[in-house]
């Protein structure tokens, strides 16, 4: 098949134009899969130049399999005796295609240091321009780490192994390289260790971690191996400490990694202590505020690889604060147990406020746990920041003095006495948050206090909504800040309900002497109607009327006055509306025709009260006609029931219900129940004097029932099941005679009354 292909199809295709792009096309796919590796060298060679003269360095999407296929996909695939390389690698080296690079001197000559001389060649070039690198040179570096990477740690690049003969020769080799003083044909101004240099350059970090990678391997482990870290670690130390080029940022990160490797196990790599003070000093500079968070978590990395425990902590936080690493001050102080500067610390950044709360928390519950509390515990520290916690968050806060620190509350709430403002919502929080405790009655009385200063509307809800605190309390509380409503309020729930109405009063006549907002004077008008209109059926009438004409005089008065036309013209036809229905409207009418401003007799003043007046006036009757209406009938209906019942006959007996022996005269009467058994008189069970005789039947087989004494008769008709009468009522008798007519006893329509 391989030969029809190549041969002769190959050859049928060549006369024709577009035949061998077709091929080439339909080729690509099954390279590129790995399915065909071993193709011809001149197929691959019109296949390389083929796509390079028409710029198809990337070939779009292959039917559904969306995959992206490239030439570089094509070219690692194909076996080296495949390729030409006089064309291929000179097309690479000019499209960067560095993958195919590497394969062919690696695989097809064995070559692991030439390909990477030459990029890291090429990179430091890229470098030396100062300017920041395109994507597809970023890429050049990103492969030269990959490639370094894979060479020290024994496998192939892009893919594959090295040969386990040749691993530790090549793992020398690229170390060597790397680590060579001077680049091949150097110039004379070029500095010690150029490639070192060009690797730091690109990317300082992940050069780093390539090595740390790098030092678990084998070759690294023996004596040797330590030797060539230690030199490593040398080399980099006297390329990057008090340079200039490199950020403290960098800097760190070399610090980091060198605190890593002294921490590993059977570490012999070692750093005198003056090179990691002055690395601090580097990175804690006053005043430097450059790369300011990548210095700091440069020294946060290295505090935490342990190398600076000999380094004074009290020192270091002064270094620390002084180059504003608030975060590196939380970690050392909350290391020493110094919780309170460690809080502060917390405050004092960005990312540590919205984790004080928790912070304190958590304090709070070691506490409680702790057999002996340390110098400055949780309390105190959400005591000394108190300020800071409210303007983070409110409620959290609030959330913690109720949780966690309820017994400084009250001392919490004292220090705010400078902010009433913020004692206010701070007491809100606090009340809100602890819906399932009780708290001290201070918290309740500051905070009403607070309450009607800042927000007065609100007190009388509030105090209806609260059963946890004195009344008495309560009041005192809104005498002394003048809050009439509240106070009416109290008075009112208490049972004192003319005192409450006399306050409201008392309290618009303060309105007429002060400057009170037209909104606060209707809203004290409005609660006076609505206390007398509760309290209609409590006070007597005299009492009663006096409110409602004191509340009338209010309202023309405030009509009169300068107050806010827009909202008081309204304030006499709502009490006068209020009025209808517990003042007679003749009394109503009088008094307000004595009044000065609607005694001049001009009808225009009167028009519109008078219009108000005749409508709550044929509200009213309508409303006392539906009542009527409602009334009457279920009066009408409930009387046809009773007459129904009263109506309900029964019928002669045909035999005695006790002996069985049928009616006659010489028996003597009959007595009838209400259960629907007849007996004779005689069969009846004999009562004392002034009880009523009950039927024996139902009576008997009561008192045999255990927990049923002999007055449980009630639903004694639901047990008579051999009667027609069905009746519910006790077995109370009427007398019958004899005859099937006949009725001595008393009627029906009293049996039935008796019985009810």
């Amino acid at each position: 098949m391989r030969e029809v292909l190549f041969g002769r199809v190959t050859s049928l295709l060549e006369s024709e134009p577009a035949g061998v792009p077709l091929l080439l096309d339909g080729l690509l796919p099954h390279i590129s899969a790995g399915r065909l590796t071993a193709p011809p060298p001149l197929v691959m060679q019109r296949l390389v130049t083929h796509l390079e003269q028409q710029g198809r360095l990337q070939v779009g999407r292959q039917g559904q399999q969306g995959r992206l296929q490239t030439l570089e996909e094509c070219l690692v695939r194909v076996d080296i005796p495949s390729l030409d390389i006089n064309q291929v690698l000179p097309m690479c080296w000019r499209r960067g295609l560095y993958d195919v690079i590497v394969r062919i001197h690696t695989v097809g000559m064995g070559d692991y240091v030439s390909p990477l001389l030459e990029m890291l060649s090429r990179l430091s070039a890229l470098l030396a321009d100062g300017a920041p690198l395109m994507d597809g040179q970023a890429q050049l570096g990103n492969k030269l780490l990959v490639y370094i990477s894979s060479c020290l740690a024994g496998r192939g690049y892009p893919s594959g192994q090295i040969p386990s003969e040749r691993v530790h020769e090549v793992k020398l080799a690229v170390l060597s390289a790397l680590t060579a003083v001077h680049s091949k044909n150097a110039a004379d101004t070029e500095r010690p260790y150029p490639h070192l240099r060009t690797l730091l350059t690109f990317d300082t970090r992940e050069f780093l971690n390539v090595l740390s990678l790098s030092f678990e391997e084998d070759v690294f482990c023996s004596e040797l191996g330590m030797r060539h870290r230690q030199r490593i670690v040398d080399i980099l130390l006297t390329l990057m400490v008090d340079k200039e080029e490199y950020s403290a940022s960098q800097v760190g990160s070399l610090f980091t990694f060198i605190a890593r490797q002294m921490a590993l196990p059977n570490s012999t790599v070692s750093v005198s202590r003056d090179l990691f003070d002055k690395v601090v000093d580097h990175l804690t500079v006053p005043g430097d505020t450059a790369h300011h968070e990548e210095r700091q978590q440069a020294l946060a990395e290295l505090i935490s690889t342990g190398v600076l425990q000999h380094y004074d902590t009290e020192r270091l936080a002064q270094l620390a604060e002084a180059a504003k690493f608030y975060r590196i001050c939380e970690l050392l102080f909350e290391g020493r147990g110094e919780f309170d500067r460690a809080a502060g610390c917390m405050l004092r950044h960005g990312s540590g406020r919205s984790s004080v709360h928790r912070f304190v928390a958590e304090r709070a519950a070691a506490e409680r746990t702790a057999p002996v509390a340390p110098p400055r515990d949780a309390a105190s520290i959400a005591l000394c920041y108190l300020q800071d916690l409210l303007d983070i968050d409110l409620d959290r806060t609030a959330a913690l003095f109720t949780s966690c620190l309820s017994r400084h509350l009250e001392e919490a709430v004292q220090r705010l006495d400078s902010s009433p403002e913020q004692r206010y919502r701070f007491l809100g929080a606090i009340l809100q948050q602890s819906s399932s405790m009780v708290l001290p009655g201070s918290v309740y009385g500051q905070y009403l206090t607070l309450m009607c200063q800042l927000e007065p509307d609100r007190v009388t809800q509030f105090i209806s909504e609260q059963d946890t605190f004195d009344d008495d309390n309560y009041l005192k509380i809104c005498r002394s800040a003048g809050h009439r409503e509240g106070e009416a309020h109290l008075l009112e729930r208490s049972g004192d309900t003319a005192a409450a109405l006399q306050t409201l009063i008392d309290g618009l006549s303060d309105a007429e002497r002060t400057s009170v907002p037209a909104a606060r004077l209707v809203s004290r008008l409005s609660a006076a109607i609505r206390l007398c209109q509760r309290s209609a059926g409590r006070l007597p009438d005299e009492h009663r009327r006096r409110g409602w004409f004191t509340l009338l005089e209010r309202a023309v008065a405030f009509q009169q006055s300068d107050l806010d036309a827009a909202l008081v013209k309204g304030l006499v036809p709502m009490v006068v509306g209020s009025m209808i229905g517990h003042v007679p409207l003749p009394e109503v009418m009088r008094r307000l025709l004595k009044e000065p401003a609607y005694s001049g007799g001009q009808l225009g003043q009167l028009r519109p009260l008078l219009a108000d007046l005749l409508r709550t006036c044929e509200y009213e009757r309508v409303l006392y006609d539906s009542a009527r209406r409602i009334t009457q009938a279920d009066t009408w209906h409930g009387h046809v029931q009773k007459r129904h019942v009263q109506s309900r006959g029964y019928g002669a007996p045909g035999r005695c219900h006790v002996c069985g022996r049928r009616p006659d005269l010489q028996a003597g009467q009959m007595l009838a129940f209400r259960c629907g058994h007849f007996c004779h008189t005689a069969c009846a069970p004999q009562t004392e004097s002034g009880q009523e005789r009950r039927c024996a039947l139902c009576h008997g087989r009561d008192a045999q029932r255990p927990g049923r004494g002999p007055e449980s008769t009630e639903d004694s008709g639901q047990r008579s099941g051999d009667s027609g009468g069905g009746g519910r009522e006790p077995a109370a008798p009427a007398v019958v005679r004899a005859g099937p007519t006949a009725i001595t006893g008393p009627s029906l329509t009293d049996l039935v009354l008796a019985g009810r």
